[in-house]
């Protein structure tokens, strides 16, 4: 079964939060949430994520920490998940006055999902120049999902989805997108082959930037199990085992 993005929400704030949340209205039992949280008030970050349907997300996958403009990027997987409403939330140790976060649903995967996963920042990376998560290696037939910041302080734009990927089809046009900045964008690539892959992106907005950018790799569902609660619950019960 290939994995995609069920739906996705995102949330920009330059209030000066401690948090940020977005509210999926309903989800599909068995599938995974793919959340990104970022804070602009340093480097060095200790962002947390949680969500009311499904609790802590723990340790992060990675940590960007992001230098050059003080930026911190992480990401979390929750995976077999409840069904209903649910509202993501990154917490953030102090006001922060550029805080964000994107996440999404991700149907067609296995229950305990989380597979290959890596962070990277590049510094004043050149117009037309290549955005990279950096390299990770996955087990297994997996989709992989990655999202990019062009985190400078001063220009507008972000990325373009890197060659054989999908752009996340409810932010074809990016989202955060300050026009100072702080734009980003998400895509994934299904049935992507087990061994070492990396999230792509294009520098295309005519200026050097900064970007910040993580990827992670979702194991697919096998033919025949979904994860769902219904088929779970079958189980349990003996019923068509």
């Amino acid at each position: 079964m290939a994995g995609a993005i069920a739906q996705s929400k995102a949330a920009f704030s330059t209030a000066g939060v401690t948090s940020i949340g977005v509210t999926f209205a309903g989800q599909t039992a068995g599938n995974a949430i793919w959340a990104v949280g970022h804070d602009g008030a340093g480097s060095a970050q200790a962002i947390t994520c949680a969500d009311t349907a499904n609790g802590n997300y723990g340790t992060q996958l990675d940590s960007v920490a992001d230098t050059t403009n003080g930026n911190t990027v992480r990401h979390w997987v929750k995976g077999n998940i409840a069904s209903g409403s649910n509202t993501i939330t990154a917490s953030f140790p102090g006001t922060d006055n550029f805080s964000g976060i994107y996440a999404a649903e991700v149907s067609g995967v296995a229950t305990a999902p989380t597979d290959g996963h890596h962070g990277n920042t590049q510094a004043s990376l050149a117009s037309g120049g290549t955005v990279s998560s950096g390299a990770a290696t996955s087990t297994a037939t997996a989709v992989m999902l990655a999202l990019t910041i062009q985190d400078s302080s001063s220009s507008a734009g972000h990325a373009t989805v890197g060659a054989g990927f999908t752009v996340d089809p409810n932010f074809a046009s990016g989202f955060w997108n300050l026009g100072t900045a702080n734009g980003g964008i998400a895509e994934f690539k299904a049935s992507v082959a087990a061994g070492s892959n990396t999230g792509t992106f294009t520098n295309g907005t005519g200026l050097a930037e900064t970007f910040n950018t993580v990827m992670v790799m979702l194991d697919e569902a096998t033919s025949g199990a979904t994860g769902s609660a219904v088929q779970q619950m079958l189980m349990l019960l003996g019923v068509g085992s």
